[in-house]
């Protein structure tokens, strides 16, 4: 029996998520669920890129180009498929800004950010490990400083929305598991049940290499 809905999260500049992955990505969740959906941060993807040292323009143009080629993939499948999204397009971080709930959550998110020391820590050791995992495969030898790395970490505090009430900001009653192909130390932090920002019932998280 078919479960729900299942949101995938899409890694940008990662070479994992290249067009065969995601075909067995989204075959996997069209087979398991009744209800598939794809989320990207389209341009939101740049601070990754400035905390590496690009400047904004130049990671911006990057960001769209990548959410641009994933969409396209998606698309490719779907096609093929005679399939359909739940929301009919891979969504993008920004699809969701200036909602009521979305800006609640990215408000509480930012409130943590700046009081819970640790999770603050930890926002910023899952910044680190991104960037150099992107500097070692580009080779790029800037350095990583702190405020490289602030910037970097405002990919993840604008993701956490989704990770935290993904179905109220989709608008729909299903119970809705994200998947991610690895575990996330932020959203284990945030499950554990020892802050004040707690995941909202009908959200599971799922881990899921598709490789």
């Amino acid at each position: 029996m078919k479960k729900s809905h299942v949101l995938f999260g899409i890694s940008p500049f990662n070479s994992k998520f290249n067009e065969f992955y995601l075909t067995r990505m989204l075959k996997w969740g069209f087979e398991n669920y009744e209800c598939v959906d794809v989320l990207h941060p389209y341009e939101e993807a740049k601070y990754l890129l400035m905390g590496c040292g690009d400047d904004v323009n130049k990671a911006r143009k990057k960001s769209r180009k990548e959410f641009y080629r994933t969409e396209r993939a998606v698309n490719c499948f779907l096609k093929n498929n005679e399939s359909s999204l739940y929301c009919d397009k891979v969504l993008k971080f920004s699809d969701f800004y200036n909602i009521a709930i979305y800006d609640y959550l990215y408000e509480k998110v930012n409130y943590l950010f700046n009081n819970d020391e640790l999770f603050c820590s930890i926002c910023k050791e899952q910044s680190y490990k991104a960037i150099l995992q992107r500097k070692n495969a580009t080779f790029s030898k800037n350095t990583i400083d702190e405020d490289k790395l602030n910037v970097a970490t405002n990919y993840i505090l604008r993701e956490l929305p989704f990770i935290i009430a993904p179905s109220t900001l989709i608008k729909t009653n299903d119970i809705i598991h994200v998947s991610y192909y690895c575990t996330w130390p932020i959203v284990e932090y945030i499950y554990s049940g020892n802050i004040l920002l707690n995941p909202y019932s009908k959200t599971k998280i799922i881990i899921k290499d598709h490789g």
